[in-house]
């Protein structure tokens, strides 16, 4: 018997104050952002891409995680927890949606974060995963990098003495 299984897209940042460090892993920086926004935000499959960071809060309440849509990320609105993983992308879907999201990404991006924006954590590891949820509950996280499509292209070859 095959399981039903539905995906969601998770990504991890320090805080949702500031977003515009994730700019630099677009082609064309602000303006691949926005074009991956302008073509991916109207599909039902943005609705299970996540964006997660903390906000320290004064006054003895400390740090909270806050949820947002990765497309959405400026909404004043935050998504209820217990809706979040209702719903979900099929394989399909999933494979569908990281290829057109994945095409707008710059490949050549170094994920360290020296600038300290929150992009990477320590070793410049990727905060970025699928979420896989079998209809028993039962999870598997997966790198997204792993859905990442790479081609090849043509280098200069080294010629000794030119």
């Amino acid at each position: 018997m095959v399981q039903k299984v539905i995906f969601f897209i998770i990504e991890f940042k320090r805080t949702l104050s500031d977003f515009t460090s994730e700019y630099k892993k677009y082609n064309k920086g602000e303006e691949g952002f926005k074009e991956a926004k302008d073509l991916l935000a109207s599909l039902d499959e943005s609705k299970y891409h996540y964006i997660i960071g903390g906000e320290y809060k004064e006054g003895g309440e400390g740090l909270t995680l806050k949820i947002k849509r990765y497309f959405n990320v400026d909404c004043v609105t935050e998504l209820n927890p217990d809706e979040i993983f209702e719903g979900g992308m099929t394989v399909n879907e999933l494979n569908q949606y990281t290829k057109w999201f994945t095409e707008f990404k710059n490949h050549n991006h170094s994920s360290d974060d020296s600038d300290g924006s929150g992009s990477a954590g320590s070793g410049g590891l990727s905060h970025s995963f699928v979420l896989a949820v079998d209809e028993n509950k039962k999870t598997t996280i997966i790198p997204v990098n792993y859905y990442v499509k790479f081609s090849l292209r043509n280098k200069k070859a080294f010629k000794p003495g030119g």
